[in-house]
């Protein structure tokens, strides 16, 4: 018989029927044939594991619900009295793609840390706090979830920055303590609320990673903030958008967000660029928890242009002076 933690589950052979007998307690046939009557004096902890065992349920299952009535040591000698008569049977069903992923993300990671398993228990006890409009944060908790983030908060804001969130900003000041890992993903906010958002993780010590997606053909990932160690939201505003590659296509889009904000007109990116970001959004939260590599969004920020299929770093470095982490 499997071990009492075992993930097989138990059920009745398909050529079995279990159905009460004149007395009261079940019996199994094949067809028209009694092949096992219930009697005994272990007759009602028989007659009630053969009703409870349905196919799905594992013996540790089955024990914790009959634990009030006896202990696990009888209930694996009732259950091996079954499976002896060949009236139940094990059935190991395939693991979930989600645990075939995780195992091959362990084997993965082993090449490049050297407790690939703590590694993973990391991933899934990280308390993870999403900022976004609501479906980049269902995009972005999915993948999150197929790479074992097992504790997702999550934080839907609106176009331009407003809280959709009944509790408004305070909401986001009560979750953002609890978190160990935030992300900012900007599609339509106004920088007065990403300031807001890295003056917060700031002052409660939350390493805050920021993306945006706001320009069309161009995303950005980063900075990551890490409680004023390195360059922050402030830092990157100050510093990279003067000298950034893509300053002057951010300016046209900030003016063209302003003039048009009254016609009803959509602002975001392609999808394509979407699915990108969030991918690398990922990878730079899985390398900043398991420190497979280190981050390249510390001190910088990864750009993706489809229009030039490319991805490059540009580095932001700490303002000393910085309104925001200088002081830290």
């Amino acid at each position: 018989m499997a071990e009492n933690n075992s993930v097989a589950a138990l059920r009745i052979k398909d050529i079995y029927e279990v159905v009460p007998s004149s007395g009261g307690f079940p019996h199994v046939r094949s067809g028209e044939e009694i092949i096992f009557t219930v009697a005994g004096e272990k007759a009602v902890l028989l007659g009630r594991l053969l009703e409870a065992i349905d196919g799905k349920k594992n013996v540790k299952q089955l024990a914790d619900e009959f634990q009030d009535e006896t202990n696990l040591t009888v209930i694996e000698s009732a259950i091996n009295f079954l499976l002896s008569k060949g009236i139940i049977e094990e059935v190991v069903f395939p693991e979930s793609s989600l645990a075939l992923h995780l195992k091959q993300q362990i084997k993965y990671l082993s090449h490049y840390v050297a407790e690939p398993e703590a590694a993973i228990e990391t991933i899934a006890s990280t308390k993870c706090l999403i900022v976004g409009e609501q479906s980049i944060i269902k995009r972005l908790s999915s993948d999150m979830t197929l790479h074992g983030f097992a504790s997702i908060d999550k934080h839907a804001v609106i176009s331009g920055g407003n809280e959709s969130e009944e509790d408004g900003f305070d909401g986001i000041r009560a979750k953002v303590p609890l978190a160990d890992f935030v992300v900012l993903i900007n599609r339509n906010f106004s920088s007065d609320y990403c300031f807001e958002i890295n003056q917060l993780c700031l002052e409660h010590c939350k390493p805050v990673l920021f993306a945006d997606l706001s320009s069309g053909g161009h995303g950005v990932i980063g900075p990551l903030c890490v409680g004023g160690q390195c360059s922050c939201y402030m830092c990157y505003q100050s510093r990279l958008l003067a000298n950034s590659k893509t300053h002057r296509e951010h300016l046209d889009y900030e003016v063209f967000k302003k003039t048009q904000a009254s016609s009803g007109v959509s602002f975001g990116s392609l999808k394509s660029l979407e699915h990108i970001v969030d991918s690398l959004v990922v990878v730079e939260i899985l390398s900043y928890l398991t420190k497979f590599r280190a981050p390249r969004t510390i001190d910088g920020t990864l750009i993706v242009d489809l229009f030039q299929t490319e991805i490059y770093r540009e580095p932001v470095l700490k303002m000393p002076g910085c309104r925001a982490c200088g002081a830290i």
